[in-house]
């Protein structure tokens, strides 16, 4: 068992042992499972909790996982990947809260966050909490062997101070299902934003609510990109979206058997300041 091993075992609760089954150390295959069966971890800034690993984190790997992570706690992943609900059946969920909690995944330009790869995902963010990755995926991934069928992924982003910050792209139903909410004052940010792309499974949902709410991107937002994807972005109450250059249902097939479909409904959509 290695030192940061030893920092996990010292922060990890994993309630009753008829119920959890909670791996610290990596497997065979190279990887940090939470979890293989029903389990749940939990950090907490009340003691100053720093949870710092070397190696990939899935939640939900065959089973259900859960984590939480609040109150000033610090979780670094150092650009390996992070995926919820990795396999078929499974579900990953990952709560934070609280302003100071944060989980830095990304190092230089690596660092990918998955959330519903085949099984179901969920992240909820409250009360000033951050996150940040290189790349992200809400509702599949970009893996280049096909699936029969993808998962699905649902991330909310909600009150002041709340975050989620992507250094490239961030894609919301990639082959998928995927649903991203930033209301009450969130925030969300990536180079470039596609909803629903590539591939007829994939279905991407934005809602931008309130004032203070935010999705911003530094190249395009692309709504519906891609064959027979669906995409649907919606911005209301004050809620705000920039970006350079937008497109809503635009098909990537120039043969122009393919469709894309996208809709957007906006009190504003801000492609240029």
């Amino acid at each position: 068992m290695n030192w940061w091993s030893l920092c996990c075992v010292a922060l990890v609760y994993a309630g009753p042992l008829c119920q959890a089954v909670v791996f610290i150390d990596p497997d065979s295959l190279g990887k940090t499972d939470v979890t293989n069966g029903f389990g749940d971890v939990y950090a907490s800034g009340d003691r100053g909790a720093r949870l710092e690993l070397g190696l990939p984190i899935v939640i939900g790997d065959s089973g259900h996982g859960a984590m939480e992570v609040t109150d000033d706690a610090d979780v670094r992943t150092n650009g390996n990947a992070t995926t919820l609900g990795r396999d078929a059946g499974s579900v990953g969920t990952l709560q934070m809260s609280g302003v100071g909690s944060s989980w830095n995944g990304r190092r230089g330009q690596t660092g990918t966050l998955t959330v519903g790869y085949l099984g179901s995902g969920a992240i909820e963010l409250s009360s000033g909490a951050s996150m940040t990755f290189y790349k992200a995926y809400i509702g599949g991934d970009s893996n280049r062997f096909p699936q029969s069928s993808y998962g699905s992924g649902t991330v909310t982003v909600r009150g002041e101070g709340s975050d989620i910050d992507v250094s490239s792209t961030l894609t919301i139903g990639h082959r998928g299902t995927g649903s991203l909410t930033v209301e009450e004052g969130g925030n969300v940010g990536g180079s470039s934003v596609r909803i629903g792309w590539s591939g007829s499974q994939a279905n991407g949902v934005v809602l931008v609510d309130g004032e203070g709410s935010e999705l911003s991107s530094h190249a395009s937002v692309m709504v519906g990109d891609g064959e027979r994807t669906v995409g649907s972005l919606t911005i209301q109450n004050g809620g705000y979206v920039e970006n350079n250059a937008g497109y809503v249902g635009k098909d990537t097939n120039s043969s122009g058997d393919r469709f894309a479909t996208g809709t957007l409904c906006a009190l504003l959509w801000h492609l240029w300041r």
